[in-house]
């Protein structure tokens, strides 16, 4: 696969850098279902595998292809340029172009992206971003790259043995201090103090990423909305 495109689930980014540490980062396209590049094709996983076959099968007739997919309890095969499934904590309908962004901000959560280059990568201007979040989630786009940067933090604390400073680094804080700042800014805890407190919890009760998303402020020690880690998305 070596200076080929390759797709991932957006869920599996990070462990995918962390395995394959020498692959091209540009290269990785974790926002749609399949990629095909010269002779080779991957996919994000899942159902989507059942999309690159009913592609292989165009070769085939029409029927051929609707039928193969009806033995699979499959409708209609997407385009390798449809989204993956919506990240937790966004609705079903929210607009394509919202879900496109909120996974290339989950696969760049240490970086800060300027504004420009999202919107390029969506083929809007910044302005028509800017107003698509807004209506879609209430948020600008640095506010909610901020809020995934906050919950990343948070998943790393409870589910990785990993330093305070390294996790500060990866999430796109300046140091521990920073994070340690803002982390009790927002979740009302410092972060090992968190920690502590959520040790042992599977991971699908570690936040609720609606609240933050909504600007609910749980009770102290739980989880809470961010807009103050470092800037993304300037």
């Amino acid at each position: 696969l070596d200076g080929h495109r390759i797709c991932v689930s957006w869920f599996h980014y990070w462990d995918f850098i962390e395995r394959f540490p020498n692959v091209n980062a540009d290269a990785i396209v974790a926002d749609r279902l399949f990629a095909i590049d010269r002779r080779r094709i991957t996919c994000s996983g899942g159902r989507a595998s059942i999309d690159v076959a009913a592609i292989v099968l165009r070769h085939f007739d029409h029927a051929t292809v609707q039928k193969a997919l009806r033995i699979l309890l499959v409708g209609e095969m997407q385009k390798g340029n449809a989204p993956q499934p919506h990240p937790p904590g966004l609705e079903p309908a929210t607009h394509p172009k919202v879900k496109r962004a909120v996974l290339l901000m989950e696969q760049q959560v240490g970086r800060n992206v300027p504004l420009e280059e999202l919107a390029d990568k969506l083929n809007l201007s910044p302005r028509q971003l800017e107003r698509l979040f807004k209506a879609e989630t209430g948020k600008s786009p640095r506010a909610f790259a901020n809020v995934l940067r906050l919950r990343t933090a948070a998943w790393l604390l409870t589910s990785s043995d990993r330093t305070v400073a390294d996790i500060a680094s990866s999430c796109g804080f300046s140091d521990a201090s920073h994070l340690g700042r803002e982390f009790r800014k927002q979740f009302g805890v410092p972060p090992v103090m968190f920690r502590e407190q959520r040790s042992g919890q599977e991971a699908s009760q570690l936040m609720d990423l609606d609240a933050l998303l909504r600007n609910e402020r749980p009770p102290i020690g739980a989880d809470t909305d961010s807009d103050g880690i470092r800037g993304s998305l300037h």
